[in-house]
């Protein structure tokens, strides 16, 4: 079944002429799936830090739906690109560990940016990563004690 899938892909690549980009450098490779690997787990942490909110609220859908499409979304480089927004803007959101879910993994992939650019974004990326194990693992602990079940 997935060969007929890779061949539907393949053939509907063909017929409509889209492009599609495989990068010239061999580093670019390593660097990219090193930097999806943090990015997948940057954000379950993001995720799960919000969602250990849940231990002192009833509720954490809405709080979870707004973070991910303002700030996730939207500062992560998935609505547009982050390079349209004024200098000033782009520097104070690269500080932030949006963009290094889907923004910069592109660019890496796109070999839009230097190699020195790419491993600098991979230890902020990972610098985040540490951050936010250690707020889940914090907040775990935390919430832990507080947790009351409710029903039979």
């Amino acid at each position: 079944m997935w060969r007929f899938r890779s061949l539907v892909f393949f053939v509907i690549l063909f017929i409509f002429k889209i492009p599609f980009w495989l990068p010239q450098n061999p580093a670019t490779y390593l660097i990219f799936l090193a930097i999806i690997i943090l990015a997948v787990l940057l954000y379950f942490f993001i995720s799960f830090s919000l969602s250990i909110a849940a231990f002192w609220t009833e509720e954490v859908w809405a709080t979870r739906w707004l973070f991910g499409i303002v700030f996730l979304e939207f500062f992560a480089g998935a609505l547009f690109p982050i390079d349209v927004l004024p200098a000033a803007l782009q520097r104070i959101i690269y500080l932030i560990p949006f963009p290094y879910l889907v923004f910069f993994p592109l660019k890496i992939w796109l070999e839009q940016v230097s190699l020195a650019s790419a491993i600098q974004a991979t230890f902020i990326c990972l610098a985040w990563l540490l951050f936010f194990y250690w707020l889940a693992s914090f907040l775990w602990r935390k919430g832990a004690k507080n947790y009351g079940a409710y029903g039979g």
